[in-house]
C-alpha cells in the first residue's frame, strides 16, 4: 500500500465496487493505468499521476436556500433581487466538495461583526429586521487565510408602520389626539369653572336673599318695638294726665310722705318713656338699678344653661346716672357674652353697685379665664354699634358718658364702670304735651316711578291668587300684556313674571321661618302644585323648602 484516498480527495464512500479493479500497462512507455469499477461504471486513472497527486482544495457550496418553509434557490446563494419581508425566516444548507475528514464552519452577518461557530452546516436566521445584509462563510483553512469561502446578499423590507408615511401618519394623529385632549381638558375645565361660577352664584343669590328676609324680619321687629314703645309712651302720658288732675285738687299743703310719693309717681311715670324728659346739657336720666336688674334677669337663664351663678348687689336700690347716649343695653350684653365666654360650670358672677358723691360705679366680678391685658381702642366710635366683641367695648362706654377700668389676674377679674350721678328732678313737673303725629316731607316722585309703586302694590295684593300673571295684571292696569312687560322692563330692569316669583318666593321663605308647612306655604304664595313650588323654590334659594327649614330649625336650636 503506497497511498491512501479518501473522501477529503474527493470520494465518495463505498463508491468502489470490491473486487473489480485491473492494471494495464503499455510497452512504449512505463506507465501503468488503473481501472476501478464504481456503482455508477468504470474509472480510469494514472498510477503515476496519482502517487504525486496532492489533496485538492474544499469548497463551500450553498445546496438550497428556504425562506419560511418554501425553497427560494438551489445551488446558489444569490439573493440580491429579492426583498424578504420584516421578520421572515431564512435558512440556507451548506455543503463542503471534496469533504474534508474535520470541518469548523464560521459566519457572520455583516463585516463589522464578529465571527460565529456554526453547527452543522445549516444556518438559520429568525425574526429578521429591516436592512442590508451581507452573509458571509468561511472554514477554518480559509478563516486562518484570511479568505471568505461563501457570500450571500439580501436585503430585509421595513414593515408598513416604520415607513415614513406611517410615521407621518402617527405623529399627525398623536398630535390631533393631544390636540381633541387638550380641548376636551380646556371645554372641561371651562365647563367646570362655569358650574363652580353658578354654584358661587346661587350660593350669592341665597345668602342676599335670606340676608333680605332677615332685614325685613328685623324691620319688623323694629316697627314692633317703636309700637310698644310708643304704646307704652302714651299709657304713662295718659297716667301722668290723670296724676296731674288728681294733684291739682289736692290740698296744697300736703305731707313729706304724700308729696314723696307724688314726685316718685312721676320719676316712675318719666321712666317708661322712651325720651326721658330730665334731660341736661344733652344728657338723659336713667334708673341704672332698673336697667342693671333687668338685664340680670333676662341673661339668668342663660348663666343657669352654663352652670354659673349671679349675684346683684345694690344698697341703694334707687341709682340713677346721667348717660350721653342711652347703649347699657349693648354694654351689658357684651360684658355678659364675655363673662359666660371665660368661665367654667360651678363658677359665680359678682354684680356690685355702688353709689357715691357724684358717681356711680358698676363692678363686674367673675373668676374665669384672665381677660386680654389691654382693650383694642382701634376702632371708631359708633353709638349704634351691636357689635358683642369686648374690642369695642371701650368706645360704648365713651359714647354713653361713662369711664372703663379693667383689672385682670389669674385669681380674678373685675370690670368697672363709672357714670356721673343723675340730677335730681323738681316736684313739680309740667303736663306732658299731647302727641302730635309729625308730618314727614314728601319727596317727589316721577310719574315713571309712581305707576312702578302701584304695580308692586299689585303684586302685593294679589300674589296669592294662582291665576295672577302677566295678563290678569295688563287688565287691571288697562293696558295691552306688551305694554306692560316692555314698560315694567323699562322701569326695573327685569320682567315681571320674574318679579313675581321673587315676591312669591321671598313670602314663602318668611313663612317657612314662621314654622309653617310646605303644602300649606305652596297654596299660600300662589302655587297650585308644591312639588312645583320645591322646584322653583331649590333653583331660587339653592336648596329645597324642607331642607331649608331644617337648616333654619337647626340654627334656631344652636
Amino acid at each position: 500500500l503506497m497511498k491512501h484516498y479518501s473522501s477529503s480527495s474527493g470520494l465518495i464512500n463505498n463508491e468502489f465496487l470490491p473486487g473489480v479493479c485491473n492494471l494495464i500497462r503499455r510497452s512504449e512507455d512505463s506507465d501503468r493505468q488503473l481501472i476501478f469499477g464504481s456503482q455508477y461504471g468504470l474509472v480510469k486513472a494514472d498510477s503515476s499521476k496519482l502517487l504525486v497527486s496532492n489533496t485538492p482544495e474544499s469548497k463551500l457550496i450553498v445546496s438550497q436556500v428556504m425562506l419560511e418553509n418554501d425553497v427560494v434557490q438551489v445551488g446558489s446563494s444569490d439573493l440580491e433581487d429579492m426583498k424578504l419581508p420584516y421578520g421572515s425566516s431564512l435558512s440556507f444548507l451548506f455543503g463542503v466538495m471534496p469533504k474534508p475528514d474535520n470541518q469548523n464552519l464560521y459566519y457572520r452577518l455583516n463585516e463589522s461583526e464578529q465571527w460565529q461557530s456554526l453547527e452543522g452546516g445549516q444556518l438559520t436566521l429568525e425574526h429578521l429586521n429591516s436592512g442590508d445584509y451581507h452573509l458571509q462563510v468561511s472554514n477554518d483553512s480559509q478563516l486562518a487565510s484570511g479568505l471568505i469561502g461563501l457570500e450571500s446578499k439580501f436585503t430585509v423590507l421595513k414593515p408598513w408602520y416604520l415607513s415614513k408615511l406611517a410615521i407621518s401618519g402617527f405623529t399627525l394623529i398623536t398630535i390631533a389626539t393631544l390636540a381633541l385632549l387638550m380641548y376636551w381638558r380646556s371645554r372641561f375645565v371651562l365647563q367646570a369653572n362655569r358650574d363652580l361660577a353658578a354654584q358661587v352664584t346661587l350660593k350669592t343669590n341665597q345668602l342676599r336673599h335670606q340676608s333680605r328676609v332677615l332685614l325685613t324680619s328685623n324691620q319688623q321687629l323694629r316697627k314692633q318695638i317703636q309700637v310698644r314703645n310708643l304704646l307704652v309712651d302714651h299709657v304713662a302720658q295718659s297716667i301722668k294726665s290723670s296724676v296731674d288732675s288728681i294733684a291739682h285738687k289736692l290740698p296744697l299743703d300736703l305731707d313729706s310722705v304724700t308729696q314723696d310719693h307724688l314726685s316718685k309717681t312721676y320719676w316712675q311715670l318719666n321712666e317708661l318713656k322712651s325720651s326721658p324728659e330730665d334731660t341736661s346739657n344733652g344728657s338723659q336720666n336713667y334708673n341704672l338699678s332698673q336697667i342693671t336688674q333687668s338685664v340680670v334677669d333676662v341673661w339668668r337663664e342663660d348663666f343657669t344653661k352654663a352652670g354659673i351663678s349671679v349675684e346683684l348687689e345694690d344698697d341703694n336700690k334707687a341709682s340713677r346716672i346721667s348717660l350721653e347716649s342711652f347703649n347699657l343695653d349693648v354694654i351689658f350684653n357684651s360684658i355678659f357674652a364675655n363673662i359666660i365666654k371665660r368661665s367654667f360650670r360651678g363658677q359665680s358672677v359678682k354684680l356690685v353697685l355702688e353709689e357715691g358723691n357724684d358717681i356711680v360705679s358698676l363692678s363686674f366680678i367673675d373668676h374665669g379665664t384672665q381677660l386680654p391685658s389691654k382693650a383694642s381702642t382701634m376702632r371708631p366710635s359708633n353709638s349704634s354699634n351691636v357689635d358683642l366683641s369686648m374690642d369695642n367695648l371701650p368706645q360704648l362706654v365713651a359714647v354713653s358718658g361713662g369711664h372703663l377700668s379693667m383689672f385682670a389676674s389669674d385669681a380674678q377679674n373685675k370690670i368697672e364702670i363709672t357714670w356721673p350721678c343723675a340730677q335730681e328732678p323738681s316736684h313739680v313737673e309740667e303736663v306732658l304735651p299731647e302727641f302730635a303725629e309729625v308730618e314727614k316731607p314728601q319727596q317727589d316722585t316721577s310719574p315713571e316711578q309712581e305707576w312702578l309703586m302701584k304695580v308692586y302694590q299689585l303684586v302685593a295684593e294679589h300674589y296669592h291668587d294662582p291665576e295672577f300673571g302677566t295678563a290678569s295684571a295688563a287688565k287691571m292696569l288697562y293696558m295691552s300684556e306688551r305694554s306692560l312687560q316692555r314698560r315694567f322692563k323699562s322701569a326695573s330692569s327685569r320682567t315681571l313674571k320674574d318679579y313675581l316669583t321673587e315676591v312669591r318666593l321671598e313670602t314663602a321663605c318668611e313663612q317657612l321661618l314662621a314654622g309653617e308647612k310646605i303644602s300649606e306655604v305652596a297654596f299660600n304664595c300662589g302655587f297650585n302644585d308644591p312639588s312645583y313650588f320645591s322646584q322653583k323654590f331649590k333653583l331660587h334659594f339653592g336648596l329645597p323648602p324642607s331642607k331649608f327649614a331644617m337648616t333654619q330649625e337647626s340654627q334656631t336650636s344652636l
